[in-house]
């Protein structure tokens, strides 16, 4: 909701980040490289699980930040086009 009251107020900072700071604390990272570290290690079922509440965080991450800019009807603005190298 950060995101869409810095929209909606046309402050000199980057909306995306901050949309998108407070989503990157929230990144299960633990929790995919154990899972990852299990698959090697030949831990399915615990494997599995990690993944799965892994995913299933990444997914509430996004749903969230979805919902709170729907609501707020605000919209992330467009990455400007990458410069042209000139050779």
């Amino acid at each position: 909701m950060a995101a869409v009251a810095a929209t909606s107020l046309y402050q000199p900072i980057a909306t995306a980040l901050v949309a998108f700071c407070p989503c990157m604390v929230l990144v299960p990272g633990p929790h995919l490289l154990n899972g990852a570290i299990d698959l090697v290690r030949t831990r399915i079922a615990l494997a599995i699980a990690r993944l799965t509440y892994a995913g299933i965080i990444v997914l509430m991450i996004c749903f969230g930040l979805l919902l709170g800019f729907t609501v707020g009807g605000a919209a992330l603005p467009a990455a400007p086009p990458f410069p042209r190298r000139r050779d």
